[in-house]
C-alpha cells in the first residue's frame, strides 16, 4: 500500500494500493468507492497529509525522547535505506519547524 489515511474518526479510509493509480475508499471498513478520475490529485492530498502527520509525530517523539532522527544512530534493521532517507528528510523538515 502506497498511502492510507483515516478520516472522520475512522468512518472513511482512503488508500492507494501498490501498483494501482486509483484511490480506494472504505466506509466503516467496507469497500465503498473507487476513484479513478482525479485520483492523482487525491493521491497528492493523501501523501501531503501523511507527511504532515509524520512530521508532527517526529516532533512529538523527538521532544519526548530527545531523538534526532536525522542521525543514523536511530535507524533500525526493519527500515530500508529508502525509507530511512524519507524519515531523515521529514525529520529535517520537523527540526526546521516547517
Amino acid at each position: 500500500m502506497i498511502a492510507k489515511l483515516n478520516v472522520e474518526n475512522g468512518k472513511y479510509t482512503f488508500f492507494q494500493p501498490e501498483g494501482d493509480y486509483r484511490i480506494h475508499v472504505l466506509r466503516h471498513g467496507e469497500p465503498w468507492l473507487v476513484i479513478e478520475k482525479g485520483s492523482n490529485a487525491i493521491a497528492a492530498l493523501l501523501h501531503e497529509n501523511l507527511e504532515e502527520l509524520f512530521v508532527k509525530y517526529i516532533r512529538h517523539v523527538g521532544d519526548m525522547e530527545g531523538a534526532d532522527y536525522t542521525d543514523d544512530h536511530w535507524k533500525t534493521d526493519e527500515c530500508s535505506d529508502e525509507e530511512w532517507k524519507i524519515i531523515q528528510r521529514l525529520a529535517t523538515k520537523a527540526r526546521a519547524g516547517t
